[in-house]
């Protein structure tokens, strides 16, 4: 894709881990726009171990990215709630033991490099998981969640040996993922049961051999791309027997060469796992722009730099190295709609329900944005909706979904999202399902608020954690005109009349991921039916009138 002059980046990796491609994760992670409890997490857990990496790069000064971890573990405390946990978006927000075990496990590694973790803090955590622990059901596929619990209190030295030893002889095979076994393994290791440790990672290397089944619903935020990635990460730290670390870095970089998207979890532990292979890196003989360097080395440069010279690498050595380049930049020509277990449509109506003509727009007209979403492929259950705006318009309302923002507007009803953000430059929406769910919507107000013409970018839809499932619409562009006072009102169409809700019986959805219908049934502008939301999508004709 040709990309507009002057905005892009070249990076690249020389070493014997370039193919992960450390700069160009760094920086991807650094730009990642949002900001769940995982997400803030996976942006800085990797400069626990590549400050300096980040500072040769250019990405800040270290006491700027000193201060980008100390604000992190800032933000994720708003998101402890008050028996310990952490919510995905905030305190009173859906948590669960999974993701209660990686904000900890961050926490307690961010310690252990110097940071301050506030005592009450870590203890509620740490309490937290030993509660659920003992709580815990037995399982016969499963239990993801429960050994990365064990492994932080292993960390925290808080764990029983005799409940390690129980799940390695009775349950290893009947952990879920490659990575609760290697954390089973860990956390052996760290009561120094370096035996029955042994057994525990020779399984997770023998389980991440099986490819990533897209019928198969994960709760653990995982793939096989970072379940390989972090065991990597864990033989690197614990060095067990019989583990060969170098054919698991390529089987890495492999599954990593395969992949147009990534995850924030498939991105920070490969970084994770890139440090912990940096310390027993070879150290070849290699010159950039005639300068020797050894061991790994990363560098990057603007285009700007290629305008009046190039960069030069040579191998002065016997041995062959890799080298990875990576190049980002702003596309020319806006992507065209695209849709992969996803489709979107935006839409925009007057607030009377009609569908708006946006080729007539002017200063002050107020528009409802409804954003369609149908899945047409099992996800991770967790979904992502971003709306850029363009330039002439502000957001006025950005959660129809409340039952104060839709007071005047009977005529529509919407899902409700986990999360909303009505930011400078686009309208965000997450959602959280834990079955699968066909049709989904959701809205927000916008206002028209200054005159000219304006770039109108696609709006998009992301599976968070199976991120090839993506889909957006097209980019356009329109004009915002000054209002003129001679010109006789806009005709308003009647407005229509809201539809009669079906009610229906509702149940909390199970830890386990299965749910029963919760809320009433919805139907989306097709009519097909919805389980697992509170209310009722309708399709509004141009007149008005709505189609049930």
């Amino acid at each position: 894709m040709l990309e507009r002059p002057h905005t892009s980046d070249l990076s690249i990796a020389l070493g014997s881990i370039a193919r992960l491609d450390v700069p160009q994760l760094l920086e991807k992670l650094d730009r990642y726009p949002y900001g769940c409890a995982e997400q803030v997490s996976s942006r800085v857990l990797p400069l626990l171990y590549l400050n300096d990496v980040a500072v040769s790069l250019g990405m800040a000064s270290d006491a700027a990215l000193d201060q980008r971890i100390k604000d992190a573990i800032a933000d994720l405390l708003t998101h402890q709630t008050s028996t310990g946990g952490f919510g995905l978006w905030g305190p009173f927000d859906q948590s669960d033991l999974w993701l209660d075990s990686y904000v900890t496990d961050f926490l307690l590694r961010a310690k252990a490099k110097g940071y301050a973790i506030p005592a009450q803090a870590l203890q509620s955590a740490l309490d937290n998981l030993g509660n659920q622990v003992s709580a815990a059901t037995d399982f016969d596929r499963g239990g993801e969640d429960l050994a990365y619990a064990l492994y932080d209190m292993a960390r925290a030295g808080r764990a029983a040996i005799g409940d390690l030893r129980y799940y390695l002889e009775a349950k290893l095979d009947k952990f879920g993922s490659p990575l609760a076994q290697a954390q089973l393994g860990a956390a052996l290791a760290l009561y120094g049961d370096r035996s029955r440790a042994a057994t525990a990672f020779a399984a997770a290397i023998e389980s991440l051999k099986t490819p990533d089944d897209p019928k198969h619903y994960r709760a653990d935020y995982g793939s096989q791309l970072r379940d390989t990635a972090a065991v990597l990460a864990l033989v690197a730290e614990f060095s067990p027997a019989g583990v060969d670390m170098g054919d698991l870095a390529r089987r890495l970089a492999d599954l990593r060469d395969h992949k147009k998207w990534t995850s924030t979890q498939e991105d920070a532990w490969t970084l994770v796992a890139a440090a912990a292979l940096e310390k027993n890196a070879t150290n070849g003989s290699l010159t950039i722009d005639g300068k020797p360097v050894s061991g790994t080395a990363y560098q990057r440069y603007q285009q700007e730099h290629f305008d009046t010279a190039s960069v030069v690498i040579a191998n002065t050595g016997n041995a062959p190295t890799e080298l990875k380049v990576s190049v980002t930049g702003i596309p020319a020509v806006p992507p065209k709609a695209s849709s992969t277990g996803f489709t979107i449509k935006r839409t925009y109506y007057n607030i009377d329900g009609t569908e708006a003509d946006l080729n007539d727009v002017h200063q002050n007209d107020r528009y409802v944005v409804l954003l369609s979403m149908t899945q047409t492929e099992l996800g991770s259950g967790q979904y992502l909706v971003a709306d850029p705006i363009p330039a002439g318009f502000e957001i006025e309302n950005p959660d129809l979904s409340a039952s104060d923002g839709v007071s005047d507007l009977s005529w529509l009803t919407v899902n409700t999202p986990t999360h909303t953000e009505a930011r400078t430059d686009q309208y965000v929406a997450a959602f959280r399902y834990v079955e699968n769910t066909q049709n989904f919507a959701t809205a927000y107000m916008i206002r028209a608020v200054s005159p000219g013409k304006f770039v109108m970018p696609g709006a998009t839809i992301e599976d968070m954690y199976r991120p090839e499932l993506r889909a957006n619409t097209d980019a356009s562009s329109l004009e915002i005109k000054v209002p003129d006072p001679n010109a006789p009102p806009k005709p308003k169409a009647k407005p229509a009349a809201p539809p009669t809700p079906d009610a229906s019986s509702s149940e909390e959805p199970s830890d386990e991921g299965d749910a029963t219908d919760e809320g009433d049934d919805t139907a989306d502008a097709g009519g097909t039916a919805i389980k697992n939301t509170m209310v009722r999508t309708v399709q509004v004709k141009p007149d008005g009138t709505i189609v049930n």
